[in-house]
């Protein structure tokens, strides 16, 4: 017996099944199902699949459509989010120069110039050990620290970054962008934007498998098996 799902699916072919199972009950065929060796219980059930499988097409679609506009929707924030970051950026070599030019904001110039709020992760490489070094001697193992260079990394480093900046600590930073018109209004919306951002980036922004599918391909596979059983 067949007992494979991977060949079905809902199809026009497992409606017109369903359409002519739903007809044959008809009170004017009750003779010519009877004379063919059908049961009502067989046609009731090529029915019922077909509109589980139908149901459940439908459900596949609603689904996957609903994760197509959730990747979109990431898409979209994190462009907007991305243009924002450009903005500040943008402007901090002027910050940096209006800073150093006052010699009581010299330290907030250096300290901007050389922050970085940017990820690592630690790589391991294995090296062979020295053709000229004993039999014995074990491959060299280096561990170094790269930076994350993630799309998830990115947003909570921005994050990190323009909360940081909101401290007041760091009050003469904020008043030359304020002056340059990325004030405090714009900096918390760019950070809250981020850590948004940070919360829809933490899933795969990927299409993933519906339970729906699987159900479609079981009530087409169980209608396919009992027409052919059926079928005269």
């Amino acid at each position: 017996m067949d007992t494979t799902t991977g060949r079905d699916h809902y199809t026009a072919r497992v409606t017109g099944r369903t359409v002519l199972a739903r007809e044959l009950q008809q009170p004017r065929w009750g003779d010519a199902v009877k004379d063919a060796g059908l049961l009502p219980a067989d046609l009731a059930y090529i029915q019922q699949q077909g509109e589980e499988s139908e149901k459940h097409d439908r459900a596949q679609h609603d689904e996957l459509a609903r994760q197509r506009q959730d990747i979109s929707a990431v898409v979209a924030a994190r462009r907007q989010v991305g243009a924002e970051e450009e903005q500040l950026r943008n402007r901090l070599a002027a910050v940096i120069d209006d800073l150093a030019r006052d010699p009581g904001t010299v330290a907030a110039a250096r300290w901007l110039a050389t922050v970085t709020f940017n990820r690592y992760r630690i790589r391991v490489t294995s090296m062979p050990p020295d053709p000229e070094a004993a039999e014995e001697a074990q491959p060299i193992t280096v561990r170094e620290r790269v930076t994350r260079k993630d799309r998830l990394s990115w947003a909570q480093s921005l994050a990190h970054f323009a909360l940081t900046l909101l401290e007041p600590d760091h009050a003469a930073i904020g008043a030359r962008l304020e002056a340059r018109g990325m004030g405090r209004a714009r900096l918390q919306a760019l950070a809250a934007a981020a850590e948004d951002l940070v919360g829809r980036l933490g899933g795969k922004a990927a299409l993933t498998p519906v339970e729906a599918t699987r159900l479609e391909a079981e009530a087409a596979h169980a209608q396919r098996l009992r027409w052919q059983a059926c079928y005269r």
